[in-house]
């Protein structure tokens, strides 16, 4: 049964138009430039004068104000880099594919000081190269080479040209740190001859494909992982002959348990680092397990009592500041485990001055312990997982000298055919609000120009912003409303109070869209135009269409006429699972919906399928009727009824929803569906709109359902965002003047440590 909705604005009906006509639309589109406009500040707000400014091929310099222009640009997201002396370049995601009537872009960016004696790190979340890259369905039998497909990314007979390819575009994001470095999760081994058998899952990475690493600038892997012992014995050897020839510096895996905890120590700026890595996921239940041991190769088992304690003693007696890169927690969980906790906890005990997490494939927020910065978990950086929840995945700077975290950032990134690519607009927005979400205090995330900076809570210049906006929702008798705040908020903003004037008891709950991909925005940053890669776009019944979207740039048009005799139907690629709670409880209390408009069309409706979270079983499903003929943007929004046992076995039981977009043909004529800002909302904690409800923020919460009396009535919403002071506490203009903070790192006795060198 649809729900009660948002009351839309009064227009008229859009007129009819064809395929043709909305190719020719979207060809204009993308033949109109736009003008990237801005301002370049110090971090206490004064202008930066004289920093170079590129966008693409294009190059200018701040004036006096620390303002720029670049015009004529093409509409195609790109990386905005801003260098100046004395000062940390940054590489920001642009939203270049904007409104026809958006002609400029306008952006403030502040830059962080190049301190004396401090070094750039920048961490990924995890890498593995072979699999669906070398064979794109994945049917090569376990423990043989695949022939050359060439359909895959990387061809085995020269895995160097694909490996390259697959890193082309975030190139410029890691041309800004010093020292990069990223968790390899995989052999790298040109003999899979010898696979795990036990385990479900064992692949490797082609030596040729380490050149995209180099490309990077990677200075270092981390290889404490549940995978790197996928080929035994002789696939360790082969990796750490091909890791060293390749001139990178490891940690985490050896021919025996010494090897395998020994860590790499690398001298910079004055400063000297030593890396850790361990898994806490050892293959125990197996008979051979994935860790190391006196008398096998494998990872260092960071579930051993001592051994981190004792690698991370070794690094400080040699007067150096450990670094960890610790693999474990439960796969695909927004939160770090119990045991993760406390094994993270404890690596900052022991001493670490950072603590960076892998294995969960999804990005977690962060945490300061000890004032040891945590990232609980990075997610992917360069994997072929399917599933939808791992594609948005973090890169994380670090301005460190010695113990001492001078600044932190994430920049959100998202993976397009298991390709890394940096990500913009209101996808890069709404995932930094949910790592905001996750991240607990003192620590908070503040967007900055399209990436988060992550401060201290007591941070002087962050000040928080309220806006507050009444709309008028409706509702029906015997059900409920559902308000679209996507619509209404602005970027950075989260709901932080909601009150109802309704005569009598107001309840509301507050829910997140779990589809993340139905806006049909171009949010990633490839040098493309208008892609909807989630989506089944092939046919010639359905297209990206940019005439009067619901919101933003494109929406979907779906064309029929009374010739045809199906509906025209586009799937979403994948299925969407179930978010769970903090204990682990899955919420199936869900909704679908969409906003759609039509000129003479024929029915529009959503069609879910419930289906196993792993696996292909399905369960039957539901169908959210629409509309048809000529109405202008309605939201189309019905509650699902999850089958019993929703959210057991992942492979027998009911975990996720497959949804379809169907527009049947018209009883006459021609006719075009349009659907927009497409979601499946998993709804949260309950509110009391009638005391007014506050909520913390930032947060990842992008709807409002509310049960009250029946009616229209004045629904009063506060909105609110953290942000950076752009005032200057001191006039003046900077122009490269680095600014020293006069605090030296903490001092350890020199005693000896057993690191191996940085191989560079």
């Amino acid at each position: 049964m649809a729900t009660g909705v948002l009351v839309p604005a009064c227009a008229s009906s859009p007129a009819p138009w064809l395929l043709e006509d909305s190719l020719d639309q979207v060809e204009a589109w993308a033949a109109t430039p736009v003008d990237v406009t801005g301002r370049v500040l110090d971090e206490e707000g004064a202008p930066v004068a004289e920093a170079g400014v590129r966008v693409g091929d294009r190059l200018t310099v701040t004036d006096q104000a620390g303002t720029f222009r670049l015009a004529g640009l093409p509409r195609a997201n790109d990386w905005l880099v801003i260098e100046a002396d004395g000062f940390r370049p940054r590489t920001l995601g642009i939203h270049l594919a904007t409104p026809l009537d958006s002609d400029v872009v306008e952006v403030t960016v502040m830059l962080i000081p190049r301190w004396a004696g401090s070094t750039r790190f920048l961490f990924t979340g995890d890498v593995a190269m072979g699999r669906r890259f070398l064979d794109t369905d994945d049917s090569t039998p376990r423990g043989e080479m695949p022939p050359d497909d060439p359909n895959a990314w990387i061809q085995v007979s020269d895995p160097v040209a694909g490996s390259l390819e697959l890193v082309r575009f975030v190139e410029p994001l890691f041309a800004s740190a010093d020292y990069p470095v990223v968790n390899l999760e995989s052999p790298v081994t040109d003999d899979p001859a010898t696979p795990h058998e036990e385990k479900e899952y064992a692949f490797f990475t082609l030596p040729g494909s380490l050149a995209a690493l180099r490309a990077l600038g990677v200075r270092g892997v981390g290889l404490g992982n549940n995978h790197v012992y996928d080929y035994l014995d002789a696939g360790v050897a082969d990796t750490l002959r091909h890791v060293d020839e390749a001139g990178l510096s490891r940690a985490g895996v050896g021919m025996d348990e010494d090897e395998a905890w020994s860590p790499w120590c690398a001298d910079l700026e004055g400063r000297t680092y030593g890396f850790v890595s361990a898994t806490s996921v050892t293959g125990y239940q197996f008979d051979i397990d994935y860790v190391a041991s006196e008398e096998k190769a494998g990872a260092a088992d960071l579930t051993q009592d001592g051994a981190l304690h004792d690698t991370i003693a070794s690094v400080l007696v040699e007067g150096r500041t450990p670094i960890a890169m610790l693999h474990g927690g439960v796969e695909h969980s927004w939160f770090p485990s119990d045991f993760i906790r406390e094994r993270f906890s404890r690596a900052i005990a022991d001493g670490a001055a950072l603590v960076v997490g892998h294995h969960p494939h999804v990005g977690q927020g962060f945490s300061e312990v000890d004032g040891a910065l945590v990232a609980w978990s990075l997610g992917n950086f360069l994997l072929d997982q399917e599933r939808l929840e791992t594609f948005l995945g973090e890169v994380l700077l670090v301005d460190q000298r010695g113990r001492d975290r001078l600044h932190a950032e994430v920049i959100p990134i998202v993976l397009d055919a298991f390709r890394p690519l940096g990500l913009s607009g209101e996808t890069a927005d709404r995932f930094l609000r949910t790592l905001a979400e996750s991240t607990e205090a003192p620590l908070a995330v503040v967007s900055q120009a399209g990436t988060g900076w992550i401060l201290d809570t007591s941070d002087p210049r962050i000040e928080s912003r309220d806006r507050e906006v009444v709309v008028p929702v409706l509702i029906p008798p015997g059900t409920h409303g559902v308000v679209d705040l996507r619509e209404l908020a602005h970027p950075g903003e989260s709901l932080a109070r909601a009150i109802l004037d309704a005569r009598a008891e107001a309840t509301g709950r507050v829910g997140r869209d779990l589809l993340g991909f139905g806006s049909f925005e171009d949010d990633d940053v490839d040098g493309e135009i208008l892609e909807a890669s989630r989506w089944e776009l092939e046919g010639e019944s359905r297209a990206l269409c940019v005439e009067a979207p619901h919101r933003g740039t494109a929406a979907l048009c779906s064309f029929r006429d009374d010739r045809n005799h199906q509906d025209s139907v586009t799937a979403f690629r994948h299925r969407v699972r179930f978010r769970p709670d903090a204990l682990g409880v899955p919420g199936t209390d869900l909704t679908v919906l969409s906003w759609v408009r039509g000129s003479g069309a024929g029915e529009v409706s959503l069609v879910t399928r419930w289906a196993a979270s792993e696996g292909e079983r399905e369960f039957g499903g539901d169908t959210c009727e629409g509309p048809s003929g000529s109405f202008d943007w309605t939201l189309l929004a019905c509650d699902l009824a999850a089958p019993e046992g929703a959210g057991g076995d992942p492979e027998r039981d009911p975990g996720a929803i497959r949804l379809r977009l169907h527009h049947a043909p018209p009883d006459q004529g021609s006719g075009v569906a349009v659907f927009d800002d497409v979601a499946v909302v998993s709804w949260e904690e309950p509110l009391d709109l009638v005391a007014g409800a506050d909520l913390e923020i930032p947060h990842g919460r992008d709807f409002l359902k509310i049960w009250g009396e029946p009616g229209l009535w004045n629904l009063h919403l506060v909105f609110r965002s953290l942000a950076l002071r752009e005032t200057s506490a001191t006039p003046g203009t900077r122009c490269g003047t680095a600014v020293a903070v006069p605090q030296a790192p903490k001092p350890y006795p020199a005693v000896h440590c057993a690191c191996s060198a940085d191989s560079r």
